[in-house]
């Protein structure tokens, strides 16, 4: 995040904030300043184990920067850039009380992260991903299911044609316990024909039926 910002013509400092930090302003003022390039027009970034110092010189003043060193550097440049063009436009450079609020009003704008597109776009992008994801995890549940829907059909046709496989087999069986009993009933009624026939003509000597008579 902005931590602290100060402008300054090279000589005084015209503002900063958006609180007071007098260790700050007296390194910018007494350590930076004085090497900053004589050009009208300079940029450029310092760097130390806990926080990132932006300037840029643009005519005859000098807009700095303070930010942690995890902050977007676009977003610090287009806070010193924004500052810039709002401080050019104001009349009374002088005025101290003035130039605080316009710091504080940019350090705070620029310390919300919507304030930077970029990161705006890559928020959208995340969510359409997740929303992607999302849908992925619901076609491929679906999927499941329908596999699942697809397994118990071909189970239920497997077990059909063992059904069926089963039936053909058990009404050949009745046919052939059929066949057999019709053959033995064929089989009795013909021995009790022969018997009928025998016991009617007198058997063994057939008197009944034209045998031969004794003398």
């Amino acid at each position: 995040m902005i931590t602290f910002a100060l402008i300054t013509d090279g000589t005084s400092e015209l503002a900063s904030g958006p609180k007071d930090n007098m260790e700050l302003s007296q390194l910018i003022m007494n350590k930076i300043v004085p090497k900053v390039s004589k050009d009208d027009m300079e940029k450029r970034t310092l760097k130390s184990e806990e926080m990132e110092i932006h300037y840029k010189k643009s005519g005859k003043y000098i807009y700095f920067c303070v930010a942690s060193q995890d902050h977007k550097k676009r977003v610090c440049w287009a806070f010193i850039d924004d500052l810039e063009s709002t401080f050019s436009a104001v009349t009374k450079k002088n005025d101290i009380s003035s130039n605080r609020k316009i710091i504080k009003q940019k350090v705070d704008k620029y310390n919300d992260e919507n304030v930077d597109k970029i990161t705006q776009i890559n928020n959208k992008l995340d969510s359409v991903k997740d929303t992607m994801v999302d849908n992925i995890d619901k076609i491929l549940d679906r999927g499941e299911k329908l596999d699942n829907l697809y397994e118990t059909t071909y189970q239920l046709q497997e077990t059909s044609k063992d059904f069926e496989k089963g039936s053909r087999k058990l009404k050949n069986r009745m046919l052939i316990k059929v066949i057999v009993i019709g053959v033995i009933i064929c089989v009795i009624a013909t021995g009790v024909v022969i018997i009928a026939v025998l016991a009617g003509c007198g058997f063994p000597s057939f008197s009944r039926c034209g045998g031969s008579s004794s003398k």
